[in-house]
């Protein structure tokens, strides 16, 4: 029983100690402040202004691109629309080279005439995007603007020689004023002078497009120099094995199957590849793309012995070895040959 009773007090007494405890604990954590939480740091200023920066920047990559398309796409609809209001153009090569970096456009290619050449620098400088724009373009002589070259000449001809018939009389009626009154008057005699002038320019003219006439026709009628001019800035443009639809060229073929078969000149076909397969690849290509311009002709009734055909691979680029350019290289064309050549 007295053990029971200090046992009692005993755990009374760790219980007051256990209350006195816990209201200690309790107390000491009210008036501790509770931790406050950790700031995030902030990106600060400087990274702030390296972002804008870079911002700007990539802004400005984006703005001066779409510029630069701008003025690729002006440039480019000039040309094609040089090229659709002078169909004769569509036949020859012509390549748009654009620097940027330089503010620069160059054309090079092959015309038929002077003024198709003027019109396509016009056409170039006529886009109006601020780039300096330089026109390599070389003249070719086809039968068409020799013909059209011959019929100016004979118009000019005619004209001179109706100016000068006119001079003449005038003269004639001049010389018989004086000789009727015995004497001329300033103003007779000054446009006597002029009239004698003009009449010997218009001498020398006459003299000189008959001589360049002559050559003309030479040019025009001779079998061999009718066969040049048509085949003159002739090329066959390619998709990989097929021929690409060109405007006015089944017409070109036509005149040059009819020379071949009425005078029994032969013709070399050259075929070309451009430069992204290998040696032996690229000169299959250019043999077949030849193979299929000499089958053209032969549909037209050209004898097989009159075509020497010849693959090239990828020597004598006219376009650069880009996505979007090296693709004109692949094409075929046709040259005069030496005398006595033969098929390689």
């Amino acid at each position: 029983m007295q053990w029971h009773k200090k046992n009692s007090i005993f755990h009374d007494h760790m219980n007051v100690i256990g209350v006195r405890r816990a209201f200690g604990e309790f107390f000491a954590g009210a008036l501790v402040a509770p931790e406050a939480p950790a700031r995030k740091k902030g990106l600060g200023l400087p990274f702030k202004i390296v972002a804008a920066c870079l911002a700007l920047t990539l802004l400005g990559f984006a703005a001066r691109g779409s510029l630069r398309a701008w003025r690729e796409s002006q440039l480019r609809g000039a040309l094609a629309q040089t090229v659709a209001s002078h169909p004769e153009l569509a036949a020859f090569p012509l390549t748009l080279m654009i620097d940027h970096g330089d503010a620069r456009a160059t054309l090079s290619g092959l015309a038929p005439t002077q003024s198709d050449a003027d019109a396509l620098a016009t056409g170039l400088s006529g886009a109006n995007t601020g780039y300096q724009v330089a026109a390599n373009i070389g003249v070719v002589a086809t039968t068409a603007s020799l013909t059209e070259n011959r019929a100016r000449a004979d118009a000019s001809l005619a004209s001179l020689r109706a100016d000068l018939a006119t001079i003449t009389t005038r003269l004639d009626a001049l010389d018989h004023a004086g000789a009727a009154t015995g004497a001329l008057a300033q103003a007779t005699r000054e446009e006597q002078v002029r009239l004698v002038g003009a009449a010997s320019e218009a001498s020398q003219k006459l003299a000189a497009i008959e001589a360049g006439l002559g050559d003309l026709r030479a040019r025009v009628d001779a079998p061999k120099a009718r066969l040049a001019a048509l085949i003159a800035g002739l090329a066959v443009f390619f998709d990989r094995d097929r021929p690409i639809d060109q405007p006015g060229l089944n017409d070109r073929l036509d005149a040059i199957a009819d020379v071949l078969k009425t005078t029994g000149l032969s013709l070399r076909v050259a075929g070309y590849s451009d430069d992204t397969g290998s040696d032996a690849i690229n000169q299959s290509l250019s043999r077949h793309r030849a193979e299929v311009v000499a089958d053209m002709l032969a549909s037209r009734g050209v004898s097989r012995e009159h075509l020497l055909i010849i693959g090239r691979a990828a020597a004598d680029p006219i376009a650069a070895a880009t996505p979007g350019l090296r693709e004109k290289n692949r094409r075929a064309v046709l040259e005069i040959p030496y005398d006595g050549e033969t098929a390689p």
